[in-house]
């Protein structure tokens, strides 16, 4: 950083508006220091940005310094097209950020670090020097990297390169460093940030509009927003921010929000923070509901629910045998598709006295109790799937028919999806509790933060976003997208048979009652807010 503010210069395309000079130093602005630190620092390292940040620069600028003043360095830059390649390495006509880098050194380190030849004479995506470095761009591609071992990959754009999640993988086991930079869109490089940030409690947020978190795979993510800058303040959030075509696209490119051009969430009302909680000791009196969703082409997924004395709705544990589970991506058209013979072995187990620990996809510890399933629930969708087809015809026998035959009774779920939508989104809300610990807030539905793909889909399924034509035609629409939403929709049966606990003493006491009213005690209070 110090070469690059001291002893270099970039090119300003807004030169003429601020009648300033074409080139100049390198701002000094103070989230650079850091991301310096963590360029020299992290293997793997994650930028998104808002617009205008000079990260771009200053990565290109951390790439040359990297060719220079190390021999037989090779840095590679990927980015959508080639025109935008060559503008970030040599160019053609217009000079590219790492030529002019280089040509706008002071005479003496030109001389001290000469490229093999003149820069002209070189094409316009390498820049080489005679230390046996290399700047080299490559257009879009999954192979661009594969057969080189470079010291540096560095993605441009990343959330808008295609084929970027096979471009990184195909780099990860052959460069020594990546760092990807991206504004904000929808994208593989976007789940990655937004996971590393929902699933993470060690956000670092020391500087300003700047904050620094690790995602599970050991990637780096730091992320840099308008705020970061000091210019840019309340003034000029005014000017801007009317000049976007609307609040998704002002959301997007500034405040780096890789959901704004995404439809409304489904569970709004969902906040970590009231419903997520660490598993505990279940009590023995509590009483279990169990939903299944089956389906022809994805694995069938599990859920599990009590109620206990206080009517808490705890969803306790879930079982979906998917690779593509608790995490963010599409459903793996290679899942493995089991036998109903195997779920229903799976169920068993999982419900048996054998567990004894909880953790994700389908543990809890059962304290050497086999557990009781009050009611099972199953999408009424399971009696129309036949479990095999023969000769291109459908068997007789349907999901729900196998299930019957092993044991594993269920009763239809209800589909009204609003009302079960409307459902869930009240118990969601956080309640106040008064009692003798003080005063909590703390929502009925409580949710294990084991279950994985649960908390994942409440955090990720939206309704379509319609385009301004079709919004200027038609209402929003009323139905979700049906993209990994197994959990939430057996979330939204379950509670729409509005469960309840059964004291099961009284109804030792009282077995000709044929019904229980839900049962309180709750040792203090709700203040309804």
């Amino acid at each position: 950083m110090y070469w690059l503010q001291n002893f270099t210069k970039t090119f300003d395309e807004h030169w003429k508006l601020k009648q300033s000079t074409p080139y100049a130093r390198f701002p000094d602005l103070p989230y650079m220091p850091k991301l310096f630190r963590l360029m020299q620092r992290e293997r793997r390292l994650f930028l998104p940005k808002s617009r205008d940040m000079m990260v771009s620069w200053a990565a290109v600028a951390f790439g040359v310094h990297l060719c220079q003043f190390n021999p037989r360095s090779r840095v590679m830059i990927q980015s959508q097209k080639e025109d935008k390649v060559m503008a970030l390495v040599s160019g053609r006509g217009n000079r590219g950020y790492a030529r002019t880098l280089w040509e706008q050194q002071d005479d003496f380190l030109k001389a001290m670090k000469p490229l093999v030849k003149a820069p002209e004479d070189m094409p316009g995506d390498l820049l080489a020097w005679l230390n046996g470095s290399t700047f080299q761009g490559v257009p879009r591609g999954a192979d661009q990297v594969r057969q080189f071992h470079p010291t540096l990959v560095i993605f441009d754009e990343a959330a808008h390169l295609d084929e970027f999640a096979e471009a990184y993988a195909a780099a990860d086991p052959v460069a020594a460093q990546i760092i990807a930079i991206s504004s904000a869109a929808p994208s593989w490089f976007g789940e990655v940030v937004e996971e590393a940030f929902e699933s993470s409690a060690d956000v670092v947020s020391d500087l300003t509009g700047c904050d620094f978190v690790r995602h599970r795979s050991g990637i780096g993510v730091f992320r840099i927003k308008y705020s970061a800058d000091p210019k840019k303040g309340e003034g000029w959030v005014a000017k801007m921010r009317p000049t976007y075509r609307s609040d998704q696209a002002w959301r997007q490119e500034q405040e780096v929000d890789f959901t704004a051009s995404a439809g409304q969430l489904v569970f709004p009302e969902f906040k970590r923070e009231y419903t997520v909680i660490e598993p505990r000791e279940i009590p023995p009196d509590v009483t279990w509901y169990m939903g299944i969703d089956p389906h022809p082409r994805t694995p069938h997924a599990f859920l599990w629910m009590f109620v206990d004395r206080w009517d808490n709705h705890v969803y306790a544990r879930e079982y979906w045998p998917s690779k593509a589970y608790g995490r963010r991506g599409n459903i793996p058209e290679d899942d493995e598709l089991y036998q109903i013979d195997q779920y229903v072995d799976a169920i068993s187990f999982l419900e048996s006295a054998e567990p004894n620990l909880f953790a994700p996809n389908g543990f809890t510890d059962n304290r050497g109790q086999q557990q009781k399933v009050f009611r099972r629930i199953m999408d009424p969708a399971g009696k129309a799937w036949a479990v095999n087809r023969e000769m291109g015809k459908d068997s007789e026998e349907t999901f729900w028919d196998a299930y019957r035959k092993l044991g594993i009774h269920c009763d239809p779920a209800r589909k009204d999806f609003q009302a079960g939508r409307d459902k869930v989104g009240t118990r969601l809300r956080p309640r106040k509790y008064v009692g003798p610990a003080g005063t909590t807030h703390q929502s009925q539905i409580l949710i294990f933060k084991t279950c994985q793909e649960l908390i994942f889909e409440l955090q990720t399924n939206r309704y379509p976003l319609l385009t301004p034509n079709q919004a200027s035609r038609k209402d929003p629409i009323e139905t979700p997208l049906q993209k990994r939403c197994h959990f939430g929709d057996l979330l939204r049966y379950l509670e729409l048979e509005d469960p309840y606990w059964i004291d099961l003493q009284r109804a030792a006491r009282e077995e000709s009652r044929q019904g229980y009213a839900p049962y309180s005690d709750v040792p203090g209070f709700i203040v309804d807010e």
